[in-house]
């Protein structure tokens, strides 16, 4: 990776950065979506005849990814507050 790719900084976040404010921003974002559709998921099942296996196994993976999203923010919330570099960790499925 060159210097004027801006993913060979990555891993290289500080809390002076700007990364880690951007960091939040999509994942609070991320999450607003993932519940949004949550709420739709629910509602469609009430609606759907025949359909509501696959519609409550929706609701489940979107609910699983928002309290990773969730688990992620706090991290990242908390890491910031203290001031400490971060480093973005995989999330597991």
């Amino acid at each position: 990776m060159n210097k004027g790719d801006p993913s060979a900084n990555a891993g290289l976040l500080s809390p002076n950065s700007g990364v880690v404010v951007r960091s939040n921003q999509m994942l609070s974002e991320l999450l607003a979506l993932n519940e949004e559709m949550i709420v739709q998921l629910r509602v469609e099942r009430t609606e759907a005849a025949g359909r509501t296996d696959f519609i409550t196994g929706m609701i489940a993976q979107h609910e699983n990814v928002a309290a990773k999203l969730r688990a992620q923010l706090r991290n990242l919330q908390a890491a910031t507050a203290l001031g400490k570099a971060l480093i973005p960790q995989p999330v597991n499925s």
